[in-house]
């Protein structure tokens, strides 16, 4: 968890929650680039995917093809900030979403992982962090 707005509402939600939930969730305190894929590993699958931590591009990418692989086939990909570079429009193309079926809403950005083809998962290649810099790109 970042320190921004959404985090703050899903942090508080967690405290709203009845204890007898608890159980199902835990706080891990460090860097996406060492927490992210052990544990993503550890559950094997995600219906949801939320980006709300460091905004650079090259961070974001990373997160984004860590995530791509564990989400459920009709899991729901989220960014927060996609504004601030390209790297959800860069990431959109290249797992094959079409302009049309992304959403931006202010500054929150998002699809469906449904009917998109996907690699199959390789568990032992760690996602690759990018070293492109940003391009502007005009989707209107």
């Amino acid at each position: 968890m970042a320190d921004g707005t959404t985090s703050a509402y899903i942090l508080q939600a967690l405290e709203d929650v009845d204890a007898s939930l608890r159980h199902r969730w835990t706080l891990r305190i460090g860097a996406s680039s060492q927490l992210l894929e052990p544990l993503l590993r550890e559950l094997d699958s995600i219906d949801v995917f939320l980006h709300d931590s460091l905004h650079t591009y090259d961070n974001m990418l990373f997160e984004y093809r860590a995530a791509w692989p564990f989400l459920h086939g009709d899991g729901l990909f989220l960014s927060h900030d996609v504004g601030r570079n390209t790297a959800f429009f860069d990431f959109a193309r290249e797992v094959g979403i079409r302009w049309r079926d992304w959403r931006v809403y202010e500054v929150l950005g998002g699809f469906r992982a449904r009917g998109v083809r996907r690699q199959s998962r390789d568990r032992s290649r760690r996602a690759q962090w990018s070293t492109s810099s940003a391009r502007v790109v005009n989707h209107t």
